[in-house]
């Protein structure tokens, strides 16, 4: 199966509910199906990680992203040591691959490596991905404005499904970056990158409605025009209960 056809079966997995974005304003509310959530663990010191980083890119550039389907790119910084310093990576990151994968029962963390709801797409090249369209856990809503210092400050509320409140994660991602690589395994190659995490918050909530509140800050080559952030709702075995995705709009 080519990347194309998993990418359509990706547009069949969340079509019967599709989030609806409010056309001009900065507020967008979930569907009633679950979002499905694809996580990248990526690196640029990493010979093998372009490929997945173009396939990622692909949501994007064929409008799966944010409609249909909910993108993080994770940089780590695990390669670093090779000889080129990926500017992306955290060691947060780093530590949440590490988690993600002992709670899918797996043992190896590695790069590139996709999860789909927090379980391992190994063969995400040709992966025949669920089809069928599961009920969400939990409703979100969020909503943004610009702040006077040119961040952003966000309104997240929602209400979990089950009887125990979720754990909570806002993610600020930015698209449109790119790399030359002038050391290590992808030495002398150009590198572009969507779905970016620059930064990221998680919280308990306090009970199974919820509200949560943050500022984004300007930093360095951050740029909100080319940013969008992603809320993520789990329960506390790490199941994904609904995700959400509000691009900027000033």
């Amino acid at each position: 199966m080519t990347i194309r056809h998993a990418l359509t079966l990706l547009t069949v997995l969340a079509a019967t509910a599709p989030a609806s974005f409010a056309a001009q304003q900065c507020s967008v509310r979930s569907a009633t199906a679950l979002t499905p959530l694809i996580e990248l663990y990526t690196s640029e010191g990493c010979s093998s990680c372009p490929p997945a980083d173009r396939w990622l890119r692909r949501l994007r550039a064929d409008g799966l992203a944010p409609q249909r389907v909910t993108a993080l790119a994770f940089h780590v910084d695990y390669w670093d040591y090779i000889g080129w310093h990926d500017r992306f990576a955290s060691p947060d990151f780093g530590a949440r691959q590490r988690a993600a994968v002992r709670r899918a029962g797996g043992h190896t963390v590695y790069t590139p490596q996709v999860m789909l709801n927090g379980s391992a797409l190994s063969d995400w090249r040709s992966a025949r991905l669920p089809t069928q369209a599961e009920a969400a856990g939990a409703s979100l809503a969020l909503s943004g404005r610009p702040a006077a210092d040119g961040g952003w400050d966000i309104l997240l509320e929602g209400r979990s499904e089950g009887p125990d409140a979720p754990r909570l994660t806002l993610a600020l991602v930015q698209h449109g970056l790119a790399s030359s690589i002038e050391a290590g395994e992808n030495r002398g190659v150009r590198l572009e990158h969507d779905f970016v995490v620059r930064a990221m918050i998680e919280r308990s909530a306090e009970s199974t409605t919820f509200t949560l509140r943050h500022h984004f800050r300007p930093a360095g080559e951050l740029d909100f025009a080319a940013a969008a952030v992603v809320a993520l709702a789990h329960d506390d075995n790490g199941k994904l209960l609904q995700s959400l995705t509000l691009p900027w709009c000033p």
